[in-house]
């Protein structure tokens, strides 16, 4: 099991034995930066290297400040929280007695701070329970196999998006055909890879078909339809990609489907879209590109 990267911006001093000992035994591995600077340097430089960031709230501040001054800013937080963009943040302290000012300055952030005195178990639980739920985890074995930045976006709209909104976003087939067309082109599955005889012979009174080129040269039906004719491809996996490219290629340009999804009068499209691309993706990724065959 791959552990969870932490970056801990503190001041830089050792992290307590208890809270070492618990993020061990969730799988956790903790790295330590004492400045802003140094924390946004570690994430530029080490990207995709975190999952997880802890900020503490009284890490000492050098930069421009008197040393005795043990609070963050609002405007720190603000800043950290346009650098790490997608990373989770959770806010800390790891004081034993927090001090007046501390205390009205977790009131003013209005967000959870967590104790690393008292709630090490309860802050480590909460790690890996939304680790767990990041979309290159939760969908490791796609997100491995599909490198394209638009299924990452599409997976985050799927998992975050109200029911409402994600039932009514007319994208979706748009966004679901531009990872088609990347399985299409640039997956080492497919791309450049020749139509086997026995399916030419199949497709080639089809008007789209383009005789003697390759897969990723095809058209988008054309490429459903090879899928379609092959032996070696699981009924579910066809009936997937007929889905997905009969509904989104006329969604990829204006048209009915686009204003019936729109209206909310067929509310239930957009997510059966991803789930039939998730079929697809899953089944590709299950497979020995050396070995298989159409």
């Amino acid at each position: 099991m791959d552990k969870i990267k932490v970056l801990w911006m503190n001041n830089g001093e050792e992290c307590q034995d208890s809270f070492v000992i618990c993020t061990s035994a969730y799988n956790m591995e903790i790295e330590t930066c004492s400045s802003i600077a140094d924390c946004k340097d570690m994430l530029s430089s080490s990207k995709g290297k975190y999952n997880v960031l802890l900020l503490s709230i009284d890490y000492e501040v050098k930069e421009g400040r008197q040393r005795g001054e043990r609070k963050t800013s609002s405007f720190d937080i603000d800043f950290i929280k346009k650098t790490i963009e997608d990373l989770p943040y959770y806010l800390v302290t790891d004081s034993k007695e927090l001090s007046e000012a501390t205390e009205t300055f977790i009131r003013f952030l209005k967000e959870k701070v967590y104790n690393l005195q008292t709630q090490t178990k309860m802050l480590c639980e909460k790690i890996t329970s939304d680790y767990n739920q990041q979309i290159p985890i939760k969908y490791k074995k796609i997100c491995q196999f599909c490198n394209y930045d638009g299924l990452t976006n599409l997976l985050k709209e799927y998992e975050q998006s109200d029911k409402r909104s994600i039932e009514r976003n007319n994208s979706i087939p748009n966004k679901v055909r531009k990872v088609l067309d990347w399985l299409k082109m640039d997956s080492t599955l497919f791309a450049g890879r020749t139509i086997p005889d026995h399916i030419h012979l199949k497709l080639k009174s089809e008007k789209d078909y383009k005789a003697g080129k390759t897969i990723d040269e095809q058209p988008l039906n054309i490429f459903s339809k090879i899928l379609g004719h092959s032996d070696y491809v699981p009924i579910y996996v066809k009936r997937s990609i007929f889905a997905c490219v009969s509904t989104n290629q006329p969604g990829s340009h204006y048209s009915p489907i686009d204003v019936e999804i729109l209206n909310g009068n067929a509310p239930y499209v957009t997510r059966s879209l991803i789930l039939e691309l998730l079929n697809i993706l899953h089944w590709c990724a299950s497979l020995d590109e050396k070995t298989f065959e159409l």
